[in-house]
């Protein structure tokens, strides 16, 4: 009887990866775990939980909040709005030194997003890191121009700096992007004012009443 040959099996005990192994920056072979098929259902959890610890912000609930955010970045610390979630909490608690690094840690995540650049100008602006604050504006400014926000917080940074001049640009725009806006009004008025330009001032603070 002749000696009969059974296939190999294509999987199972024996088979050994023939495809090239990532590598990490330290040279070594990084054993490269199972990636399943991205599941929807995780997005669309994490985007619930996510709005849940924004309502619970709104609602002045902050630590039901930060344990929200926190869980969620525990599972992935890259999640740019887990950071901004706890700087917002920070923000309405008062607590502007433990925001900073909640926002600037977003900022550096994801440095195309406006809501992380101006959260951590405001902040800033709260510390009183004034020109830092101005730098974290002119961020959030070169993703969104027209800003009513930033315009305006970036010149009432300037006039807190006593430099009503470099102010004069940014509170225009506050204005032109909101002309119905009070305190936009009387913030132009105050640089109108401080520059002489009195006549002007006028005509803004009787639009800002």
């Amino acid at each position: 009887t002749g000696l009969v040959l059974l296939p190999l099996p294509l999987n199972g005990c024996g088979t050994t990866e023939t495809a090239s192994d990532p590598v990490s920056e330290e040279g070594m072979l990084v054993e490269t775990p199972v990636d399943p098929a991205p599941d929807v259902d995780v997005e669309a959890e994490r985007a619930r939980r996510l709005a849940e610890a924004e309502a619970a912000t709104a609602a002045g609930e902050y630590e039901t909040a930060l344990t929200i955010f926190r869980d969620i970045l525990s599972e992935n610390p890259t999640i740019a709005v887990g950071f901004i979630g706890i700087g917002d909490v920070y923000m309405e608690t008062g607590d502007y030194d433990l925001a900073e690094p909640a926002f600037r840690r977003a900022a550096r995540l994801e440095p195309a997003n406006y809501d992380a650049q101006l959260g951590h100008g405001r902040c800033l602006h709260r510390l009183g890191r004034l020109r830092d604050a101005i730098d974290a504006y002119a961020r959030a400014l070169a993703i969104d121009p027209g800003s009513f926000d930033a315009n305006l917080s970036t010149a009432t940074a300037y006039l807190s700096l006593e430099r009503p001049l470099p102010a004069l640009a940014y509170a225009e725009a506050a204005v032109e992007a909101d002309p119905q806006n009070g305190p936009a009004r009387a913030n132009l008025g105050s640089i109108y004012s401080l520059l002489g330009r009195h006549a002007e001032a006028v005509d803004e603070f009787v639009a800002a009443t």
